[in-house]
């Protein structure tokens, strides 16, 4: 529990389903409890942290060859 924060809207007011939120892979266990609650089925357990670690790498990479 607690693997999910939201990140601070510049309203104080603003509860609006458009909020960001973030993940804190630390505390992740991969339950889906996450997805399986959120109101706006916007979450998915397609990857797992391994995997959501690599594809971040390569968006990196892929990110810094096209700035190059």
């Amino acid at each position: 529990m607690d693997a999910i924060d939201k990140v601070a809207s510049p309203s104080p007011s603003d509860s609006s389903p458009t909020q960001v939120c973030r993940v804190n892979f630390d505390k992740c266990v991969s339950c889906s409890l996450c997805a399986v609650m959120c109101p706006w089925e916007t979450i998915s357990m397609a990857l797992t942290r391994g995997e959501a670690e690599e594809l971040a790498k390569l968006g990196a990479t892929t990110m810094a060859a096209t700035a190059g």
